[in-house]
């Protein structure tokens, strides 16, 4: 990383924004091809973010909350038609809290302490959290994806379906 950035706009290539220790004042940035460090904490990259795509962080959060029963660590559709959605490890005053981006989500594993989200792109990010919970994340983040509809829905459906079923399949035996 050469220098600090002032300003960030999520994109598709977007993977993950967390709290870049020691400072918690600025975030790290994991896109496909890099990393970058903003001068901005992750929950204000995620509120920019709803408001470049013509929305709010608050309105997005509730229409969340009214269409589904959550009301802690509410996944957010940035951008639904971009298919841009992103969910949050941790509560949102939480200095741990990572928001990972659905779409770049190859697999979620165990590690020794905590768990690790694989991104299709083969890099790792250990998050302070459990796979357990990161899989729900996922989880509730499919829904609202599959709820919402539109081409984002379209885009992700075979393949959430697809892994719907391997786990029921996997179940059954």
């Amino acid at each position: 990383m050469a220098h600090t950035l002032s300003y960030y706009r999520v994109n598709n290539n977007t993977m993950a924004v967390a709290y870049a220790p020691p400072f918690y004042n600025s975030a790290l940035v994991l896109e496909v091809n890099g990393m970058l460090r903003i001068q901005k904490r992750p929950l204000e990259i995620i509120r920019d973010a709803c408001i470049d795509y013509y929305s709010s962080f608050d309105g997005r959060r509730e229409a969340v909350m009214c269409k589904t029963k959550y009301r802690r660590k509410v996944p957010i559709p940035i951008n639904p038609d971009l298919g841009i959605y992103a969910f949050p490890t941790h509560a949102l005053d939480d200095k741990a809290c990572c928001w990972i981006f659905y779409h770049h989500v190859e697999k979620i594993k165990e590690g020794k302490y905590n768990g690790i989200v694989v991104f299709k792109n083969g890099m790792e990010l250990e998050v302070e959290t459990s796979a357990y919970v990161l899989k729900e994340q996922m989880r509730r983040t499919e829904d609202i994806i599959l709820d919402y509809g539109g081409l984002s829905a379209l885009h992700f459906r075979d393949e959430i379906i697809a892994e719907k079923q391997a786990v029921y399949r996997i179940k059954d035996k």
